[in-house]
């Protein structure tokens, strides 16, 4: 079974296939539960994946014989899991899943899902279209024959296109220090606050490409599970970006970071997600997105 790491690396895995960016677009998954023929959802890998699909934005369409959408948003509430609920479908078949969807994930080894006409599934999906076998359960020849790009947990392609076990560890990616996140070769040295959020991430790292200093600062809380947050923040640190865990409301210790660096530019971007929440709990929303800014400012 994929442990967190793999949960984790699996759905990055899948948001970078795609174009680096899920938002917006339906994903299919094939299986909820935590393994064939149950309905237990408690610990399923699912929880994780479609968690993180749906923090960047998915619609993530489920289909699974025996798992109740109820069931499956209890366990994101047991576990503390903020959800977009307008973004779960549970749907009645694999068809209704998979229908113009840009790719099909596989989280639960169902015996039935090795027996659908995957053609035909292909002539419904948006193109290219992507499988993503969590499982190991399909035939990943035939998908690649109809079209499909294939991607399975533990296999990688090697150029010559040969299937190859991907047992080999990730690398250990040296984390910058702060003086060489903030070396620059056109003067510039810029401050960037919620480097770990889609924009914010995006931004710091086309600044760092061309030649900027750049520094990160950002707020991993349990707001929402920070498992994403801390993805992005790793895969700054991996082109040479830092980003430190401060809340923009830590006056003393925004103010000691900005006396220490002599930053030519702050790039302003850090903000509490969720829009829906702020009629809920405006205060926080207050806290988060207007006195952190002002402590900013001061």
């Amino acid at each position: 079974d994929m442990n967190e790491h793999q949960k984790s690396t699996f759905a990055r895995r899948i948001i970078s296939s795609l174009f680096n960016t899920v938002t917006g677009k339906k994903i299919a998954v094939l299986g909820f539960a935590f393994k064939k023929d149950t309905g237990d959802v408690r610990e399923t890998p699912a929880l994780t994946v479609c968690h993180m699909l749906m923090q960047d934005g998915a619609l993530v369409h489920v289909y699974d014989p025996k798992v109740k959408r109820e069931d499956a948003l209890d366990e994101f509430r047991y576990h503390d899991m903020k959800v977009d609920e307008s973004r779960l479908v549970f749907c009645p078949s694999a068809k209704a899943a998979v229908d113009g969807s840009h790719a099909i994930v596989v989280l639960t080894e169902w015996d039935e899902f090795k027996t659908y006409n995957y053609a035909d599934f292909y002539a419904t999906m948006l193109k290219p279209a992507f499988v993503f076998d969590g499982r190991g359960v399909l035939n990943r020849p035939q998908l690649e024959r109809i079209g499909f790009e294939v991607h399975t947990i533990g296999q990688a392609k090697t150029e010559e296109g040969a299937v190859v076990a991907d047992v080999a560890p990730e690398p250990e990616v040296k984390r910058p220090t702060v003086e060489e996140s903030l070396k620059s070769t056109t003067g510039r040295i810029i401050l960037v606050t919620g480097t770990a959020g889609f924009v914010g991430f995006h931004a710091a790292a086309a600044l760092k490409k061309r030649g900027d200093g750049v520094l990160g600062i950002d707020c991993f809380h349990q707001y929402y599970p920070p498992s994403f947050k801390r993805a992005r923040a790793k895969a700054l640190e991996e082109q040479g970006v830092l980003t430190l865990d401060m809340d923009l409301n830590d006056a003393v210790a925004l103010n000691s970071l900005i006396k220490q660096h002599k930053f030519t530019h702050i790039l302003a971007l850090a903000a509490q997600a969720g829009v829906r929440y702020a009629t809920k709990d405006p205060q926080s929303y207050i806290k988060s997105n207007i006195e952190g800014f002002m402590t900013l400012l001061e």
